[in-house]
């Protein structure tokens, strides 16, 4: 390292970069930056690795219990990072989705990123959450970390907090270059390895932290349902140590078996991120009802029109287009944004719904909702316009 110091230019030195051996290495803008630690690869090897696949099994797969095998899914992102950090070329790393662990307290989500997860990924691991939250904007400590992990993260709920935690999740699993900004140093960018893992809570308040399900999040999160059952992990702590060595031990043989024997089921496989998106139905469904889009889904349910208050949207005239021959039912209301807007507008929820369009505009909540609720919304062109149809519930 002294020679490299001596008779090679070095712009920059950092204790540690996201993925990159220690050395020297050209960045994507042509400086030249040294590196003075690393990870500790995991070595694939055949063996032993049952006490792992038992813990995970009986965390993820719940189809005994008539719900999803969500094995695959997991398989495949944990696949997808190990080939990824082990294989790629630093600085060409593919992105990865957040993988999400919800469950109840105490069923082991937290030992999970730590024993499972940051055991395969070289035992670097660091919290985004002060640098996503707004709370810093000084953020190095996460390069010198494979594995970024947040348990139980913090949030007011509000619709603002959670779409500024989107967008950095977004940033984190998506963007190729980011930006590292030591204290009291320039912010530089980098191309480094992140894997992001979050673990929270399964009640309203605690899933509330978790980024408005928009399409543009949607794809980029991986969410599991952790089941309660701790199966052999240990519930006493002094137990702890000798069992995190067995799991230890194994784990050559499981980054062997993900690597040579787990393939992703072609159904499931995804040219970006490895493996297709995934979201547990209940999950979905919590996180939607407390979404902006169901808020509207709601209104337009109960908005009403008339002296008496009794006329809904199925009540009134739609606005189709002259000499039209499309049969619509009595449950199916059609028409333009900008006639569905005025007829909003004139009800018994319009301060709400102006309200709710403050902070995002009705086209775009109508477009996401044909997307996540395909059977009651849809957009449709016809004739000379874009119309959407709306169904009765």
């Amino acid at each position: 390292m002294r020679y490299i110091m001596e008779h090679r230019v070095i712009d920059l030195q950092l204790p540690a970069l996201s993925g990159y051996p220690i050395g020297l290495h050209k960045l994507h803008d042509g400086r030249m930056v040294l590196v003075r630690s690393q990870a500790n690869k995991i070595v694939p090897a055949p063996g032993d690795y049952s006490l792992i696949k038992e813990i995970l099994e009986v965390k993820f797969d719940l189809s005994e219990q008539g719900d999803t095998d969500q094995m695959p899914w997991l398989y495949g992102w944990l696949k997808h990072a190990l080939e990824t950090w082990l294989s790629c070329s630093p600085g060409d790393f593919p992105p990865g989705q957040a993988l999400v662990f919800v469950g109840n307290v105490a069923t082991g989500k937290s030992f999970l990123q730590n024993h499972i997860v940051s055991s395969l990924l070289g035992n670097r691991s660091a919290d985004p959450e002060p640098h996503l939250s707004g709370k810093t904007d000084f953020n190095s400590e996460l390069f010198a970390a494979e594995h970024l992990k947040m348990e139980d993260p913090e949030s007011d709920g509000t619709y603002k907090s959670k779409l500024r935690l989107g967008q950095g999740i977004k940033k984190l699993v998506a963007t190729e270059i980011q930006r590292c900004h030591p204290k009291n140093r320039a912010a530089i960018m980098v191309k480094p390895f992140f894997r992001l893992t979050i673990s929270i809570n399964n009640s309203r308040e605690s899933l509330a932290v978790l980024p408005v399900l928009d399409p543009t999040v949607r794809g980029k999160l991986l969410v599991l349902k952790v089941a309660d059952d701790m199966g052999p992990i240990p519930t006493q702590i002094a137990e702890r140590k000798s069992f995190c060595d067995r799991l230890e031990s194994q784990m050559p043989a499981f980054a062997h078996f993900l690597l040579n024997e787990f393939q992703i089921p072609a159904n499931l496989s995804c040219a970006r991120f490895g493996v297709s998106e995934f979201i547990h139905p209940s999950v979905a469904s919590e996180l939607f009802d407390r979404s902006p889009q169901a808020e509207l889904l709601l209104y337009l349910d109960t908005a009403r029109w008339g002296a008496d208050g009794k006329r809904t949207l199925w009540d009134q005239p739609d606005d189709r287009p002259a000499g039209t021959t499309r049969k619509l039912s009595d449950d199916t209301w059609y028409g333009t944004l900008a006639c569905l807007e005025d007829l909003l507008t004139c009800s018994s929820v319009g301060s709400k719904v102006e309200r709710l369009t403050n902070k995002k505009q009705l086209k775009n909540l109508l477009g996401d909702l044909a997307e996540q609720q395909a059977d009651r919304v849809m957009h449709i062109h016809d004739a000379d316009h874009w119309r959407w149809m709306i169904q009765r519930q």
